[in-house]
């Protein structure tokens, strides 16, 4: 059927096989991996917007545990075209680990003395600290 819509995640692009990620190790089919993504979004969205993003609720979270691989990671989302999709504690590298739904939607710690009892799921990690942390860190994600 035909949508309505004008915008539309992009898939390709997320996780760990995506081309985003994937551009970031350079190394053998990789090394043209973001060219390749971008050249197949624009064609593929014609005139529709499309919306590249690194993980939502759906998905496995990206961040790893290197502050510059993670902004790197996000600079290269960012400059591609289309609407892109920041999915909340990306910001501040909440990581996350199993394959369960819970996983996927941790919370996210701002550092007020406001937080939740814990982590749904007993696996989440802030490895860079809560926003009011990082807030006050100019190095920080």
């Amino acid at each position: 059927y035909e949508s309505t819509m004008d915008s539309y995640f992009w898939f390709p692009g997320q996780g760990s096989t995506g081309f985003i990620i994937a551009s970031t190790n350079n190394t053998g089919t990789n090394n043209k991996a973001l060219a390749t993504g971008q050249a197949a979004m624009a064609e593929a969205s014609g005139s529709n917007i499309s919306a590249p993003f690194l993980d939502n609720h759906d998905t496995s979270r990206f961040s790893g545990a290197n502050a510059s691989t993670n902004k790197f990671r996000y600079g290269l989302l960012s400059t591609l075209s289309g609407n892109t999709f920041t999915y909340y504690g990306d910001e501040i590298g909440i990581n996350g680990s199993g394959d369960s739904d819970a996983n996927y939607r941790t919370y996210m710690d701002w550092g007020d003395g406001m937080e939740t009892n814990g982590a749904p799921n007993g696996t989440a990690t802030y490895p860079f600290g809560s926003v009011a942390d990082q807030q006050d860190d100019p190095d920080s994600i």
